[in-house]
């Protein structure tokens, strides 16, 4: 990482992945698959999608839906693992103007492709997508057992928004990434254009905030409210940021 990323890095709390992975695609063909190098699409849709994976988080997913709306996000991919807390019921209204894209996961079998693969790349890629989900389908992944499945959403996702997305975040529903204040930024779209508009991808490195005094659940909603408290002004107290070794990147 040069000296110029490094500081980016460290001024712009922003976790995205660069949008530039699956396509679909068929493999019955005796036609060689080209092996070139990856090219940028010149013109999106959008400039930032959004991604995760959850199970029973419908007390928290509006607010964090809501949250990055206002940071510039156009639209979410949602992949539900088994919930059973009625999460639609949060979602629908999101699911029928577009801005939510709702898939249950993992799906029954593995898709395949519907066209022949554009690259060797992408047929790498395909390959990596089918054996996380065939492991997750399995559900014989003994340690974090989630993992599979996480992997494999991720990847349809990145699949989906290829040529139509700018950037893809894949966020945790706990995670909350925005400019800092420093920077004079409002959005992370605006970062992204301001700061990154030839990167390929950010990393970053994480806050981790404790219980913030709270001994029940802060989320609970009280009588006579109407709606749950807010993450954002009840978890407010972290780990210090040194912690954290940026040195570690090079």
């Amino acid at each position: 990482m040069s000296s110029n990323s490094k500081t980016n890095y460290a001024d712009n709390l922003l976790s995205l992945s660069v949008n530039s992975l699956l396509s679909s695609l068929i493999v019955d063909t005796d036609l060689p698959i080209p092996d070139d190098p990856p090219v940028r699409t010149t013109g999106h849709r959008r400039m930032l999608t959004v991604a995760t994976m959850f199970r029973n988080q419908r007390r928290w997913i509006r607010e964090w839906i809501e949250f990055y709306r206002i940071m510039g996000v156009e639209q979410f991919l949602l992949y539900d693992n088994n919930s059973d807390d009625l999460p639609q019921e949060v979602l629908q209204p999101y699911i029928d103007d577009g801005i939510v894209l709702y898939f249950p996961w993992p799906p029954k079998e593995v898709p395949e492709p519907t066209e022949r693969f554009a690259s060797k790349l992408d047929e790498w890629q395909y390959q990596w997508f089918k054996d996380c989900l065939e492991t997750c389908i399995a559900d014989d992944w003994i340690i974090h057992k989630q993992v599979p499945c996480q992997l494999a959403a991720f990847s349809d996702a990145i699949r989906r928004v290829k040529g139509q997305s700018r950037w893809i975040g894949i966020f945790d529903v706990d995670e909350y990434i925005f400019a800092r204040p420093s920077s004079n930024l409002t959005s992370l779209v605006e970062l992204l254009r301001n700061n990154h508009g030839d990167t390929d991808h950010i990393r970053v490195s994480g806050n981790t905030f404790g219980t913030s005094g709270h001994i029940e659940q802060a989320a609970q909603r009280k009588e006579g409210d109407k709606l749950h408290p807010l993450i954002i002004e009840n978890y407010v107290l972290r780990a210090p940021l040194n912690r954290i070794l940026l040195d570690e990147f090079d």
